[in-house]
């Protein structure tokens, strides 16, 4: 339901529930689930180079401590460019880079990426459509919903540039050795756009060198995603599950395809886990 429990959840198989209110000011000393072995921690382990680009204030909600935490990855958030470019950012740092500036840096950063030896992950996360109220980018969209800035256009604008992306990625050399994974953190929270509209997340595997086995009516979660990434690679998993998360790249049944409901899961990942504890304080605590 908000962005760091989805990357969260989409990266380490297991939900957030912290021991404070309000998670955006979950900033930790120790580390941000310090025991958690995630899909970076995989990947930096086999060898590989991460960056990690996002158009706000790493500090939020312990962006930067998860990103140092899981991969020790590069941070490319507008604390990074006000001090690169000289980007002004606002008294209480809370500038958002558009999505065309933010496009504009991937392309920068993967071509540095590419010119080494190591293979790279790369992740880039948007921000236009999290309201749907950012400013048009009329240099390079056309308003086909109206004259207004609402968020038909932003996101009519959002699909085009993601478009564009791949087309460009299509075309480097790097593009026959990659996969590139599209997935949604959470729904809009435009209140024009409710839950009664039964919408889902995006969730897009291109260039992946396996195939899944059954791709129709499957029921699953963001814990999903995680063991699915690593199978996407072409990695073998022991059973197809990692954390809360089973491959949609198997035939195994998933936690809610099983005899667990959505509603059951929900329920029983609220409960008290010294392994959870220990993920999260790096020590147990009982």
């Amino acid at each position: 339901q908000w962005t760091q429990a989805g990357l969260f959840a989409q990266t380490c198989g297991a939900p957030i529930q912290l021991p404070i209110n309000d998670p955006n000011w979950f900033h930790p000393k120790e580390g941000f689930f310090p025991k958690a072995w995630c899909l970076y921690d995989i990947l930096r382990s086999e060898g590989y180079d991460l960056s990690f680009l996002i158009g706000s204030n790493g500090e939020f909600a312990g962006m930067n401590k998860f990103v140092e935490t899981h991969g020790n990855q590069k941070l490319l958030d507008t604390n990074f460019y006000a001090a690169r470019d000289g980007i002004k950012l606002s008294f209480e740092k809370t500038t958002k880079l558009p999505d065309k500036q933010m496009f504009a840096y991937a392309k920068e950063e993967l071509a540095n990426l590419t010119k080494q030896e190591k293979p790279f992950v790369f992740t880039l996360m948007t921000l236009d459509t999290h309201y749907g109220t950012a400013k048009f980018a009329d240099d390079i969209c056309e308003r086909k919903y109206g004259p207004h800035n609402n968020i038909e256009n932003v996101v009519s604008c959002a699909d085009k540039q993601i478009g564009d992306f791949i087309k460009w990625l299509q075309k480097q050399e790097f593009y026959k050795d990659t996969v590139v994974v599209f997935v949604g953190d959470h729904l809009t929270m435009n209140p024009r756009f409710t839950k009664d509209m039964n919408r889902k997340p995006l969730n897009i595997f291109i260039n992946s060198p396996v195939a899944a086995d059954n791709t129709r009516n499957r029921t699953f979660t963001p814990f999903d995603i995680y063991p699915t990434i690593v199978e996407s690679l072409g990695a073998k998993i022991d059973g197809h599950r990692l954390g809360l998360g089973t491959s949609l790249f198997s035939d195994v049944p998933t936690l809610t395809e099983g005899k667990m409901s959505v509603d059951d899961m929900d329920i029983n990942v609220r409960k008290k886990s010294k392994i959870y504890d220990w993920m999260l304080y790096g020590k147990d605590v009982y």
